[in-house]
Formats: structure tokens, sequence, C-alpha cells
């Protein structure tokens, strides 16, 4: 990633940032509670870096090259 330099009252002040890494899981509703309770107990290092987990629903998704729907999209 590129950045531009942030100078400063003469010190350089650019944000640092870590690697960051997006994951997404698409699960079945019976699942949410085991597979967030399993993400919770082996990531967290009680960083608040640790990340985010967001739960939302996915109301239909589509294959576009078998142009299958929904559970068989999927």
């Amino acid at each position: 990633m590129e950045t531009n330099t942030c100078w400063k009252r003469g010190y350089d002040n650019t944000p640092k940032y870590g690697t960051r890494t997006k994951i997404e899981v698409l699960v079945p509703d019976s699942l949410v509670e085991k597979i967030i309770e399993q993400l919770l107990n082996e990531l967290s290092t009680g960083s608040v870096s640790d990340g985010k987990i967001f739960v939302s629903d996915v109301i239909q998704a589509y294959d576009i090259g078998t142009k299958n729907k929904n559970e068989l999209a999927i």
C-alpha cells in the first residue's frame, strides 16, 4: 500500500497501519453462533486490533456462470 508522507511541524506524521485481512464466510443460520464462538476462542489475543465480526443476512445469491440461485449458487 502506497501512502503519501504527511509532515506536521517538521516531523513525519504518516499513519502506520498493519496488514489487514478481510474474510467473508457464508454459513447456514444454524451454524452462526457455533462459528462465531469458535472464531472468538481461536483468534482473540486480547488486543484491540484483533478485528471485528459482522453478521448480516444474505437475501439472495447468484452464480453468474451457472445461473444457479441461492443455495445452489453457494
